[in-house]
């Protein structure tokens, strides 16, 4: 199983260096060389290492091995960095991957209310697409509105309505 770890925003400098938004900034495991899976927008698969650094700012920059051009480089912008799942390190109690909830049920006390169906990280917070029977909603991963995640029964449960802080 693969996890997308992050994708490629843009070129940064003359030798191949590129700008990626990482899905948890604050992970160090690609900061050493590891294997990954770079997927593009056709669906293809190559297979690289690669390396990530903190750049300027607030900006994560990443080297992939043999790429040493802003030629080479621009061809990457918008390929999804994926990770084998087995390879990544073990998450803490409160945290998981976001292929980890994609998908599950959603349940606000005893109903069904739908199922996660993608997870946006556009900002400081995660939010979780849930696709209802006759609409989209979404949900802020946070402790207000998710009570819990049942992994093993593929559940997430909401704060039922009326009780969040």
């Amino acid at each position: 199983m693969w996890v997308e770890f992050g994708h490629v925003m843009a070129v940064f400098g003359l030798q191949g260096e590129v700008k990626v938004f990482l899905h948890n900034p604050e992970s160090s495991w690609l900061r050493s060389w590891r294997e990954v899976i770079l997927l593009d927008a056709r669906g293809q698969r190559r297979r690289v290492s690669l390396k990530v650094r903190r750049g300027p700012g607030k900006r994560w920059l990443a080297r992939v091995e043999g790429v040493d051009s802003r030629e080479a480089a621009e061809a990457l912008i918008g390929d999804r960095i994926e990770v084998d799942r087995g390879r990544l390190p073990k998450v803490e109690e409160a945290e998981y991957y976001i292929s980890d909830v994609v998908g599950m049920k959603v349940c606000s006390g005893d109903v069904e209310v739908g199922v996660v169906t993608a997870v946006h990280t556009t900002g400081p917070v995660e939010i979780l697409e849930v696709q209802g029977p006759s609409e989209v909603s979404y949900v802020p991963s946070l402790k207000t509105h998710i009570e819990r995640l049942d992994f093993d029964g593929g559940v997430l449960h909401l704060v039922p309505e009326g009780t969040e802080e």
